[in-house]
């Protein structure tokens, strides 16, 4: 309202001084408003006021007139409720009102002092705000303003103390307290004094007296300044009473008022009250409204903030994790490769014949085992050495709890340098970082030699270790570090490179991030695959806990890299018959397979490391296309029998990284009797048009009745054959005497050989199980073509004894190889490459790869093998049930799986083989005649030739006197076409340019010497390397003019020989300081070029070798090397071989021929070496 409460609660009368800041802030506030309205009225006309009849007309004249002011009167009258219409106008006389109810609040409350103050500003504010838009409008604001002050006055009294307090009553609204101000107006005109009067008021404090008589002189100084507002408007007498008195008293203005004009002050202001008190409901509403919004959005703000602050510390902890375990895993990465470095050079130390601490007494006694390396036809010719060799024998395990271990007298030397190095293990290979550990190496710890606590586990496990191992071969590795589960929870997923944690190159961020598992033939071994622009890296999952508890060594998991400019094929491959496996296929000969969650990560990957390594990605369509290709090949002679089915194995999805998926190859041979293989007798052969299931009628009759007999199960559809031609159990069955097979085959039937009559001891007795056995259907593998050795039991492995009584040892032979594992491997070579065996292969393809493999064809060839070994016959991701999975999962694991179709139709016959004469060497040696002769020029008789090599279509001469010339040789397919067949030959055509002679001499003891190895052409016919100068150096020469390309020296003495490989990338050198250095050759000296242009250095623009190789203890007098088997030989001249592999000039093994070898040449068809 306009006025305090009569009654102001207990907490108004301890107000302070101080606590009128607020009122004082108002009135600075409302005055410095009216000073404004002052400057602003001195700039425009005084306003007149209207006259009383104008007033009429106005807004406040017309509500007083209407009915709404009736009804407010009415109701201020009987105290009833008003309700406000539209009334928002009313409420324009507010900084009156405000100015008003300070002042009363000043004259009851404050201190004296203060009352004061504002009773001086409040009489001079209310003067100036009082003039309103009509007279009428003034004159009853006038009234109701000395109304209220008088009313003021009368509710206060004086207590005991002289303190001015307030009635105990308080109204209970604004309608009643203005009732109690118009309760004490006269009725009419003339009125009477309000009550009380002058009547002074008896104090006992004058601070009392002085607050009554201060209200009074405000009241007076009031009405004297509105004085001339109300003079226009009240009656004549009372006009002339006013006019009589100079200054009217407070007794005087309360006998002036009018209650009308009170009574309609009052109704206006209660109009605007309710009408103010209205829109404070609804703003106090809204304001609920907008604090309730306020709220909610600032609890859903914290709740955002929360959300992203637990989200980015969730990031950050997770970038965290990943960080500390990438970091973890690099450290145990490089503690691995450190534990790598030491086995390398602690092997070089006690090398055989080579080593400073090498045993003679355990000279020789070397095991070996199967390396991953592949030649061009996918053929695993080459061997390793085998440091963790463990004989096994069964028998002896049962009688002795511990077997004695082998020690050298190297021992006591390894005790001291190894007290300090923990015995730890990893699920890699400990020797190459490219080669898959087989379980042996997972499980038996890490050496070959037996510690102090070792023999009894050694005699548990059956075995006796070998006697020239290393002892405490493992990884100083850190504590292994759990993959983060925000990465691992994920099947797959892109991410940023710096979540990887820091790396020191660009391309070493990772770019792509998946779920991987690395199948071996070992098994499976999950983990994950970082994937980055220079090199593919898959980290291995942790050992379970139940491996690290039973493992005697620290367990550590596996980590491979694979260079991405090595990538050179990455083919869409199968695994447990799901598309979602990957084998990428190395420049090094090797491959890995990888196995991932679903298809379409698999795609993704193919694709990222396709675009990557800028490789071929072949998939099933691009399959199709090469299978046809290879026919078209093999139907026109181009490749021969053995290389078109080991094609077509790769291409099914056959690969060595899994046994179950082991490329398979035909039995070919049906005689195992006889003393001579007659290969021209047809009868020699078994018939390659049926399944081997199918060749025994008798046998067959049976398969045929289970056919029928299965044909009423609704769950099972038919089949011929239980097992398959192809699994693990029949690939370690032919391969039980070769390492790592030994140990896996072991493994599979519970760490012990099977019953020695059930293992394969003969290949006779083999052919007719396959024969007569309604469970064994199996085929041969490609090891029977050109691996001998897996048919000797070089390891001495006691595999059992027989019924009979006989040992198995060696696999027994059929009479015709006459007991040699070599012979027998090349007459079945020799076989598969046969005439008839050409016109009939066809048959043997089309089931197993093409149309009779499945459908009604299978079916009527006797072709149809359990559903479980088919393709698309069960979708292991709609198995729901973990259980039923995993038996459905292990059934494909133990029946095999069928390649994939590669034909739809039958496939092409071959076609008629070439004459005998345009291939002699594959035919026959009386085949070969002399077809042509390089007659040296007349101008230089009597030279003799020192080197002639044929290659690129050239046959680049060089003579004893150093003068090289380039013949074009020209091959039977240039001669005219109406020459025939027989008198098609070779020739050789003279070099147009004369001989261009390399221009420094040779050494002059060399002179003497033989003339060995001097010269080694590059492919290409470009450029020929030379050594035996007297700098210690090797020269390249251009062959075309002569020039001299580069000289490069890294021996200290003489150097003595030099070769190349087929290749043309690896240059090796050898010299009278026994050492052997292996050159890399710049591919781009090797491109064709235009004449006089210079070629950069061929051995690179520093000249740097790839590796030394020493350990001859006399000077180097030939060396030979193949880039297919990585393999290199250097002969001395004290008789000792050294066999070291190409690529890393890792020390293989050494042979002793008895004489200083002058000549070496590798024959890789027959695994061997050559000296002479």
């Amino acid at each position: 309202g306009v006025w305090p409460p009569p009654d102001p609660p207990a907490r108004l009368q301890q107000l302070t001084t101080g606590c009128w800041r607020l009122y004082g802030a108002a009135w600075q506030f409302l005055a410095v408003v009216q000073r404004a309205a002052d400057g602003l009225a001195s700039l425009t006309p005084p306003r007149t006021p209207r006259p009383l009849s104008a007033s009429r007309t106005s807004p406040d004249a017309d509500l007083a007139n209407s009915s709404s002011l009736q009804r407010v009167l009415e109701a201020l009258e009987t105290g009833a409720p008003v309700r406000v219409g539209a009334a928002a106008s009313l409420d324009a006389h507010r900084p009156l009102r405000l100015a008003l109810r300070l002042l009363l609040t000043y004259l009851q409350h404050a201190p004296l002092d203060s009352a004061k103050r504002a009773a001086s500003q409040g009489v001079q504010l209310l003067g100036a705000l009082l003039p309103l838009g009509s007279l009428q409008a003034s004159w009853d604001r006038a009234h109701l303003m000395l109304a209220a002050l008088l009313r003021a006055r009368n509710a206060c009294s004086i207590s005991a103390e002289g303190v001015v307090v307030a009635r105990s009553r308080r109204p209970s609204s604004t309608t009643q307290e203005l009732t109690h101000i118009l309760g004490s107006l006269p009725a009419e005109a003339p009125a009477s004094p309000l009550s009380g009067g002058d009547v002074a008021v008896k104090s006992a404090d004058s601070s009392g007296q002085q607050r009554w008589n201060l209200i009074n002189i405000v009241v007076e100084q009031l009405a004297a300044a509105s004085r001339h507002l109300v003079a226009g408007v009240l009656p004549t007498e009372l006009q002339a009473r006013l006019a009589g008195t100079a200054h009217p008293t407070a007794g005087q203005v309360a006998s002036l008022l009018q209650a009308p004009a009170v009574k309609r002050c009052a109704a206006s202001e209660v109009l605007a009250l309710q009408e103010g008190a209205h829109l404070s409901a609804a703003a106090a509403k809204d304001g609920e409204e907008q604090a309730a919004a306020s709220l909610t959005t600032e609890k859903a703000m914290v709740t955002r903030f929360r959300d992203a602050a637990r989200e980015a510390a969730g990031l950050l902890v997770q970038s965290e994790r990943v960080r500390r375990a990438a970091a973890r895993a690099a450290a145990e990465e490089r503690s691995q490769e450190l534990g790598r470095m030491w086995r390398a050079t602690w092997r070089e130390l006690s090398a055989d014949h080579v080593g400073l601490w090498a045993d003679p007494a355990a000279a020789g006694d070397a095991h070996w085992k199967r390396d991953k390396a592949e030649d061009p036809s996918r053929r695993r010719r080459r061997t390793r050495r085998n440091f963790r060799f463990r004989r096994y024998d069964d028998a002896a395990a049962k009688v002795a709890a511990s077997a004695a271990a082998i020690k050298s007298p190297a021992d006591a030397l390894k005790s001291p340098l190894l007290a300090g190095v923990p015995r730890r293990t990893c699920t890699s290979d400990d020797e190459d970082p490219g080669e898959e550990t087989n379980a042996a190496e997972s499980q038996q710890g890490d050496s070959g030699v037996s510690e102090p606590g070792e023999d009894s586990a050694t005699a548990a496990a059956g075995g006796t270790p070998a006697a020239n191992g290393l002892p405490g071969e493992g990884e100083a590795a850190l504590a292994t570090a759990a993959t983060p589960s925000a990465t691992r929870d994920r099947r797959w997923s892109w991410v940023d490179g710096d979540t990887r944690g820091p790396a020191p190159r660009e391309e070493d961020q990772v770019t792509l991030c998946a779920s991987a598992s690395l199948v071996t033939p070992s098994g499976l071994r999950p983990g994950r695959l970082d994937l980055s622009a220079a090199q593919l890296h898959f980290v291995g999952d942790p050992p379970s806990a139940d491996a690290a508890a039973t493992s005697s060594t620290k367990v550590g998991r596996l980590h491979k890299r694979w260079i991405m400019s090595d990538v050179l094929v990455v083919h869409h491959a199968r695994y447990l018959l799901r598309p979602t496996a990957l084998e990428i296929f190395l420049s090094g000969r090797t491959s890995a397979l990888l196995n991932f969650p679903s298809v379409q990560v698999a795609k993704e990957v193919a694709a990222a490391v396709a675009q990557a390594a800028r490789a071929v990605e072949l998939g099933r369509k691009e399959r199709f296309i090469e299978a046809q290709r290879a026919a078209a090949r093999w139907q026109n002679w181009e490749i021969s029998n053995f290389d078109y089915l080991m094609r077509l194995n790769t291409l099914a999805g056959r690969t060595y990284s899994d046994l179950n998926q082991y490329p398979v190859m035909p039995w070919v041979v049906a005689d195992y009797e006889s003393e001579a293989l007659d290969l021209m007798n047809p009868a020699t052969f078994r018939d390659l048009s049926r399944p081997i299931g199918a060749l025994n009628p008798k046998r067959l009759q049976f398969f045929q009745e289970r056919y029928e007999s299965l044909k009423d199960d609704p769950d099972v559809p038919p089949f011929h054959y239980g097992s398959h031609y192809s699994s693990a159990g029949a690939v370690l069955f032919w391969l039980i005497r070769q390492e790592p097979f030994t140990t896996l085959a072991r493994d599979l039937q519970g760490g012990h050989f099977d019953h020695a009559e059930r293992m394969f001891g003969s290949v006779a007795e083999a052919w007719r199980g396959c024969m007569e056995g309604t469970s064994d259907v199996k085929e041969l593998i490609p090891e029977f073509f050109y691996e001998p050795e897996f048919l000797r039991n070089a390891d001495g492995h006691h595999l059992g004894t027989k019924q009979d009584g006989e040992a198995l040892g060696d696999a027994e032979l059929p009479p015709w190889a006459h007991g040699d594992p070599d012979a027998f491997v090349r007459l079945q070579r020799e076989a598969l490459e046969s005439e008839h065996v050409s016109r009939h292969l066809h048959s043997w393809i089309d089931l197993i790869f093409g149309y009779q493999q499945r459908g009604k064809p299978a079916e009527e060839a006797h072709n149809v093998f359990y559903y479980l070994t088919m393709e698309n016959t069960v979708n292991l991701d709609d198995i729901s049930d973990p259980q039923q999975r995993q038996a459905v999962e292990d059934q494909i694991l133990h029946y095999g799986q069928t390649p994939l179709q590669l034909f739809r139709k039958k496939h092409v016959h071959r076609g008629p083989p070439p004459p005998p004469h345009l291939q002699p060497l594959l035919n026959a040696p009386d085949a070969m005649r002399i077809l042509s002769i390089g007659v040296p020029p007349t101008r230089r008789p009597n030279i003799a030739v020192a080197s002639l090599v044929v290659t690129a279509g050239r046959a680049v001469l060089v003579n004893a006197d150093r003068a090289m010339s380039a013949h074009l040789w020209v091959p039977p397919a240039g001669t005219f076409t109406f020459t025939s067949a027989t008198d098609a030959h070779y020739s050789l055509e003279p070099d147009p340019l004369p001989p261009r002679v390399l221009g420094s001499p040779f050494a002059a003891d060399l002179e003497t010497a033989g003339l060995g190895q001097r010269y080694a052409v590059l492919p290409g016919g470009q450029l020929l390397t030379s050594c035996g100068y007297w700098d210690c150096s090797i020269r390249v020469h251009s062959i075309d003019e002569g020039r001299l390309l580069q000289a490069a020296a890294r021996h200290r003495d003489l150097v003595t020989c030099v070769t190349a490989t087929t290749d043309g990338r690896t240059l090796v050198s050898g010299s009278r300081d026994t050492t052997v250095v292996v050159w890399d050759v710049d591919p781009a000296a090797l491109q064709p070029r235009r004449k006089g242009s210079i070629p950069p250095p061929p051995l690179g623009r520093q000249g740097d070798p790839r590796c030394v190789l020493a350990g001859h203890g006399d000077a180097v007098t030939c060396l030979a090397a193949d880039g297919d088997l990585d393999l290199l030989v250097s002969g001395a001249a004290d008789g000792v071989l050294l066999f070291h592999t190409l690529s890393s000039g890792r020390f293989i093994r050494a042979v002793e021929v008895g004489g200083p070898p002058a000549w070496l040449l590798l024959v890789p068809e027959a695994g061997g070496v050559g000296p002479s």
